[in-house]
């Protein structure tokens, strides 16, 4: 389920009316406007009014009336509309509906710049507006003792905060519990009563409302928007108890919808703990039975001891394995430990792949995914060693714990170290996976140096629980037959 895509369409459906049902007892957005533009009014005349009481000046019933007409707002044309809306409702610009604005002039370049100080009022910058909430961690404060005089930048009561430059789409409700200022770079959008500002908000995060924001995005170094194309923003407007209603239902559904997300969260951690028990128990014998035709690996060691006269039997051993398995060291059952040469080819004109950590897909490595091929010529004069198809390959350096199956002849960085497996004792499925349930122990061996570094010598001495070889292909495949099950529900959950 992709929870991210769901959100959305509620979102979608919500701003066009198909969330909630239509009530003549609402209202219309029409005489919502109505009150909007008294209350627009009010607070222009009280500003100018408080404005020229300190400069002296008084309006006049001629500027009232100008003011009065100017005020009044018109709802968009039909045809300007980018969608059809219920009859109730109307398309407005945002700047019609709220007070929208940012930190500029004076207040900028004399106070908010030069005035800074430790502590203080806090001001928000666009790094406080994370992931659709506010990281209330200031950087930056002012003075208290002018804060006060700063109108401009100042944060009185509930808002939208955004950034106009950087994180653009990037926005967060500020509840007005306590004294804040705006910084650089961020955008106060503040509804007039009859606009809830979760509604607004909901409406600014869904596609529509995000496409209606960036609509006139600058191309610059970090993108950037004016003030004046947030005010530009066209709404859909909703009676304020049909608003109320959508953000209600938006909330219970997102509610629900992130009960879900947490529960898959959940079974992702199941699934992964999962894995590593069905490795665990496969390495001890516990995943399939054994079977008595089955020859035991006592019989192998015999090949061993016969070829290898240097073999050593381990007698400190991790854990209690079936009678019929045996325990070795790691070289005790494979044919070569390849360790490649540090240096970089110079020039990939060739058609052997050199492959690194990010060309591994899954379990195995297919070949260089950036198509980085080396001839054998130059191979041969870098004194690089071939790791032959089948070759397992274990992260020795930097992204420990990672392995894969190489399924051509190929050359990797010095990431890798090759294990060949003799074949007449070792299945390379099964080291595959056994080396896959020694991840973390793996992770822990590499500790003590900068990036991190297991010795081929350590991987040759690596305590190894020998199962026969038909046995080894059981478990391999009883294994995979889990793991496909596994993927199933994974894919889910994407």
């Amino acid at each position: 389920m992709n929870t991210k895509l769901l959100k959305q369409k509620i979102l979608d459906l919500a701003i066009r009316g198909k969330l909630t049902q239509q009530l003549k007892s609402d209202g219309t957005a029409k005489d919502l406007l109505t009150q909007i533009s008294d209350e627009r009014r009010k607070t222009r005349d009280e500003r100018k009014g408080t404005r020229s009481k300190k400069s002296g000046v008084i309006l006049s019933e001629a500027q009232s009336a100008k003011s009065k007409d100017l005020k009044q707002i018109i709802p968009l044309d039909k045809n300007e509309a980018p969608f059809e809306i219920p009859a109730n409702w109307e398309w407005v610009r945002l700047g019609n509906v709220c007070f929208v604005t940012k930190l500029a002039g004076f207040e900028y370049s004399d106070y908010i710049v030069n005035n800074l100080v430790e502590d203080g009022i806090p001001l928000f910058k666009g790094k406080n507006i994370q992931d659709s909430k506010l990281v209330l961690q200031f950087e930056s404060y002012i003075p208290e003792n002018i804060s006060d005089s700063l109108e401009r930048s100042q944060l009185r009561r509930k808002c939208i905060l955004t950034p106009y430059v950087g994180t653009i789409g990037n926005m967060a409700i500020f509840d007005g519990s306590f004294k804040a200022h705006l910084g650089s770079n961020v955008g106060k959008i503040e509804p007039f009563n009859g606009i809830l500002e979760e509604f607004l908000f909901h409406f600014l995060k869904s596609d529509t409302g995000y496409k209606q924001l960036t609509k006139h995005k600058k191309a610059t170094a970090q993108e950037s928007i004016s003030i004046e194309s947030i005010r530009d923003v066209f709404l859909p407007l909703p009676p304020l108890a049909e608003q109320q209603r959508i953000v209600e239902k938006i909330q219970e559904a997102f509610a629900e919808i992130d009960a879900v997300e947490k529960n898959k969260e959940l079974l992702k951690t199941h699934i992964k703990q999962t894995r590593q028990k069905i490795l665990d128990l496969a390495i001890h014998g516990k995943l399939v039975p054994q079977n008595k035709s089955d020859e035991p690996a006592s019989v192998l060691l015999e090949r061993i001891t016969r070829d290898n006269p240097h073999y050593e039997k381990l007698t400190d051993v991790p854990f209690e394995i079936p009678d019929s398995w045996e325990w070795v060291k790691l070289m005790n059952v494979c044919e070569d430990f390849i360790v490649p040469q540090r240096d970089k080819p110079t020039e990939f004109t060739g058609n052997i792949p050199w492959c690194r950590i990010e060309d591994i897909e899954g379990k195995y490595l297919n070949g260089s995914r950036s198509h980085q091929l080396v001839t054998k010529e130059l191979a041969d004069k870098m004194n690089m060693h071939l790791c032959p198809k089948g070759t397992v390959i274990s992260a020795c350096s930097a992204s420990i714990g990672n392995q894969a199956i190489t399924t051509v002849d190929c050359y990797t960085n010095q990431t890798f170290i090759g294990i060949v497996c003799n074949k007449t004792l070792l299945f390379n499925e099964y080291l595959y996976y056994f080396l896959e349930s020694q991840s973390k122990k793996l992770k822990e061996m590499g500790k003590g140096t900068t990036i991190g570094y297991i010795s081929r010598k350590k991987y040759e001495d690596y305590a190894f629980p020998l199962p026969p070889l038909a046995e080894q292909k059981r478990i391999v495949n009883k294994i995979e037959e889990i793991f496909a099950s596994l993927n199933e529900i994974s894919l889910h959950l994407v």
